[in-house]
């Protein structure tokens, strides 16, 4: 065996693929070799040698040149593609996919592609980007001109090499500096812009005076270039001129895609109804109140939704379409106490009260309803879509639920809020639920659960209180409480000599944590009850489909026998005015009280049958409107989760702990990552956690300590 069909030397792909196919032996090979492995160009001796010592016929050395071109074609993709992947342009997932792609162009024998152009033309990448990886490759200049000659495709303008233009006159406005020419027959010089929006000729030393504009057209089409051509009485003026030769005249011209801008929606209020606590840039506890809500009368407009500006594609002078990136549009949301206006375009007040953006992303309008007394056995529970305003106490046993929520005390009672509670005086074994701030005096053995921050003016005894913003009773006590605040806890004193330890928990969002899992779960039930109610409108649409092809088939049965009524009709009366046979007349009416009877039952079979038709399509279009209002319902909640995370990522816990007067042995003081007990007392102390690590103790990383300032 020799050297080169041995592998001993990297032998040319031509003649490794001649053996491949069997057209030639390896001994044949070896000895084509060693008679052109003196020339400059081995490759191109040896498809020389091959046809002069008809080793191979012209047609099969055809064939092995061109499958030779799509293997190295192949290969350079392939590469293509790992640097593709390698600088995060795209993914390896979608270079397998389009690779696979042009692998069936192969094996169907059509003119394969290069994959850089099947990516941009897909939208997947930009012609920057592609033109990148190929200069990379070493294939802007020559290896493209080849690849694409070799594989007889129409991207022309890749063929030849970059550089940059001078500028033109005043009728190249827009045109990229940087293009790519070639010289075309009859002397004329063919030149693409890189955004391949433009295509530009001008004339060379060689240019033929004699060409006429059709023939010009007939080159450009033959290049690809079929989009946006001018007409020929230009293309005419273009060859009389003899301003064209160091400045292009353009050929044609794409259609530039247009970008468009999505949709928005701007606010006429104050959205941002819930602002976690904390300290100030200054170091300082902000105790100031956000004030009032603000108020608007009916008619007032909320908020307006700015339309999306369409995008539009456009076209290059290869009339290949050129995408971009397709506006996004937003609905306007609007719930109770609010309208849309007529073009739909705005919300608007429909009642007088105080707007408020929900978590599900709702505009609402907010009323007041006014209580003179207690809420006790005369009012019974108060649950007002708005805000509620009580002039006295909130008794033990009753519930009330609304937005806003004021009292003068509450004794026993539950309070479940979508905004604020202010309490004037204090809070007894009371339940408190709120997702804005909490007022109050004091709070006695009670439990709060809220998202904004607890305001105590006097002390806070045996109760617990869990918020995603900060505990601040700035002059009173924390005694025999659990606390778990986001945002910190800033208190005159916690503790007291004889009352059992408090347990202080800061930087954890406990609210929050919870309300996601519940409306996990509430989702959850939605999604149940939504693919129940599916299945159950599935099969009445089944039995709606039955009943209708019964009535379909019922009006056929009734239609023949109307038709045969018709012709017996005609039979008896042809009868009685030609032979008057009272016997053949007799049979026939028979027979016609028969087909009257079969019909009359049919009737009634059809009425029935439109009955139930019509009672499936009501149960139908019942249960089509109850799933629109759970997906409804499902979309509102997801809003809401969102909107709720986003919140909270917004507003990162501070796990300071702050106060001017005693923290008195045995509190438990908690951040995110670590405890301390205080073991004696600590008078005007600020403790936060914060992180460290020992040098010597480097292998566990990252250590957490509350520490005492």
């Amino acid at each position: 065996m020799g050297k080169y069909s041995n592998g001993f030397v990297k032998a040319p792909l031509l003649g490794r693929l001649a053996i491949k196919n069997s057209l030639i032996t390896e001994q044949e090979f070896d000895e084509a070799m060693n008679a052109c492995s003196d020339a400059s160009d081995p490759e191109e001796t040896l498809k020389d040698y091959f046809l002069s010592n008809n080793l191979i016929t012209p047609q099969n050395l055809k064939r092995i040149i061109t499958a030779t071109k799509a293997i190295v074609l192949r290969q350079k993709d392939i590469k293509f593609g790992t640097i593709a992947v390698n600088k995060g342009f795209i993914s390896q997932s979608v270079v397998d996919l389009v690779l696979e792609e042009q692998d069936q162009s192969f094996k169907t024998k059509k003119n394969p592609r290069l994959i850089g152009d099947m990516l941009v033309e897909a939208g997947i990448i930009k012609i920057e980007q592609r033109n990148f990886i190929l200069k990379i490759q070493n294939r802007l200049i020559k290896d493209i001109k080849r690849d694409y000659s070799n594989t007889d495709n129409n991207s022309d303008a890749l063929k030849s090499k970059e550089k940059n233009t001078t500028k033109n006159d005043e009728n190249q406005k827009s045109i990229p500096s940087t293009s790519t020419f070639e010289i075309i027959k009859h002397g004329i010089k063919l030149e693409i812009t890189q955004d391949t929006l433009t295509a530009l000729i001008s004339k060379t030393e060689d240019f033929d005076d004699n060409i006429n504009p059709e023939d010009i057209r007939d080159l450009l089409i033959k290049k690809g270039i079929t989009f946006g051509l001018v007409n020929n009485d230009l293309l005419l003026g273009f060859i009389k001129s003899r301003g064209f030769k160091q400045k292009g005249f353009i050929a044609s011209k794409g259609i530039k895609p247009l970008s468009g801008k999505n949709a928005k929606i701007e606010y006429f209020f104050d959205t941002d109804h819930l602002k976690a606590g904390g300290l100030s840039a200054s170091g300082r506890i902000d105790f100031k109140d956000r004030g009032m809500i603000p108020q608007v009368e009916k008619g007032t407009v909320l908020s307006e939704k700015i339309p999306l500006k369409e995008s539009s594609s456009g076209k290059n002078v290869f009339d290949i379409e050129l995408a971009t990136n397709k506006a996004q549009d937003m609905k306007l949301r609007h719930g109770k106490g609010t309208k849309l206006s007529e073009d739909r375009l705005k919300i608007l007040a429909a009642v007088n009260g105080y707007p408020k953006l929900t978590w599900a992303g709702l505009v609402v309008v907010n009323q007041e309803y006014i209580t003179t007394g207690d809420v006790n056995y005369q009012t019974g529970h108060i649950k007002y879509d708005g805000n509620i305003k009580i002039k006295g106490c909130i008794k033990d046993g009753f519930e009330v639920r609304g937005n806003d929520i004021s009292a003068q005390e509450i004794q026993g009672g539950i309070v479940h809020s979508e905004g604020n509670i202010n309490i004037v005086n204090g809070v007894n074994e009371a339940v408190i639920y709120a997702k804005g701030n909490v007022y109050a005096k004091f709070v006695h053995n009670s439990k709060i659960v809220c998202m904004g921050n607890v305001y105590i003016t006097k002390e806070v005894v045996d109760s617990q209180i869990e918020t995603s913003g900060a505990c601040i009773t700035k002059d009173g006590k924390i005694i025999s409480c659990k606390i778990t605040a986001k945002m910190g806890v800033f208190a005159k004193q916690i503790g007291t000599e004889l009352s059992e330890p408090n347990i202080i928990r800061t930087g954890r969002d406990v609210f929050v944590n919870k309300e996601l899992a519940a409306i996990k779960n509430k989702i959850s039930t939605f999604i149940k009850e939504t693919n129940k109610e599916t299945k159950k409108l599935e099969n009445l649409i089944d039995k709606n489909k039955e009943y209708h092809k019964n009535t379909t088939r019922l009006a056929d049965i009734q239609e023949k026998s109307q038709a045969n009524q018709k012709r017996i009709n005609s039979k008896i009366d042809s009868i009685i005015e030609n032979t008057r046979d009272k016997k053949e007349t007799g049979i026939l009416k028979n027979t016609l009280n028969t087909l009257k009877s079969e019909e009359n039952k049919i009737n009634k079979k059809l009425e029935t049958c439109f009955g139930k038709i019509d009672d499936l399509e009501k149960r139908i279009k019942s249960i089509e409107d109850s799933l629109s209002e759970t997906q409804q319902s499902i979309d509102d909640l997801r809003n809401e989760k969102k909107h709720l995370s986003e919140w909270s990522d917004a507003n990162q816990g501070d796990t300071t702990i702050k106060v001017t007067g005693i923290i008195f042995p045995g509190t438990v003081v908690q951040g995110k990552f670590s405890e301390k007990q205080i073991k004696e007392k600590i008078v005007n102390s600020k403790i936060k956690e914060l992180m460290y690590q020992k040098d010597d103790d480097k292998k566990r990383g990252r250590q957490y300590e509350m520490i005492i300032a």
